[in-house]
């Protein structure tokens, strides 16, 4: 399942940060605003690795969302 992969791989099996960022994720109205809070906000506390396969897919899924 992709969201134990990614509340494992990108959240330090923190389940609570995972349900958090999603529920800003979702009101957020832009692509931009999604992006800002990523990279402001959760990118750096989690130290991601922007090349790794799940932040690619995360990042995927939540572009997919504002098309």
């Amino acid at each position: 399942n992709q969201r134990f992969l990614f509340t494992n791989d990108l959240f330090g099996g923190n389940k609570e940060a995972f349900d958090t960022a999603i529920d800003k994720l979702n009101k957020v109205d832009s692509i931009i605003e999604a992006k800002a809070f990523l990279s402001s906000d959760i990118e750096k506390t989690y130290n991601w690795d922007l090349e790794s396969e799940s932040v690619q897919q995360f990042i995927s899924l939540i572009e997919r969302k504002f098309i």
